[in-house]
């Protein structure tokens, strides 16, 4: 198992963004470890530190998390590069978000290689 660091950005429904709220919710969550953002209005970023045997179940796992805590937030931003778009987009549903160049060499590795995904499934 190793750490894996890495930031979390969503845009939050105009119903569902009281801050107070939703930090007392990612505490009860788990997520009482992770550095919340809230400076920005709407917005939720969350620095985490998870173990995990590889990057993807990390990622997966925090994004999994949060979207059964804070259903209606709307992934947009995962930072460093630790996965793809493609799964990054799995997970939050199908929509796709902006994607670093530095992804490319990632993704046509996992493009020219499926079955490195074959051991991913959807929640």
């Amino acid at each position: 198992m190793m750490k894996y660091t890495f930031i979390l950005k969503y845009q939050l429904a105009d119903h569902d963004c009281n801050p107070v709220a939703l930090v007392e919710r990612l505490g009860e969550a788990g997520f009482d470890d992770a550095l919340v953002g809230i400076g920005q209005p709407g917005r939720l970023a969350q620095e985490l530190t998870c173990e995990a045997s590889d990057a993807d179940e990390a990622v997966r796992s925090a994004l999994a998390c949060v979207r059964r805590t804070v259903p209606s937030a709307r992934l947009i931003e995962v930072a460093p590069d630790l996965v793809g778009l493609t799964d990054v987009a799995k997970e939050g549903g199908g929509f796709r978000v902006q994607c670093p160049r530095s992804w490319k060499p990632w993704l046509d590795e996992r493009r020219s290689r499926p079955e490195a995904d074959a051991h991913l499934t959807r929640h």
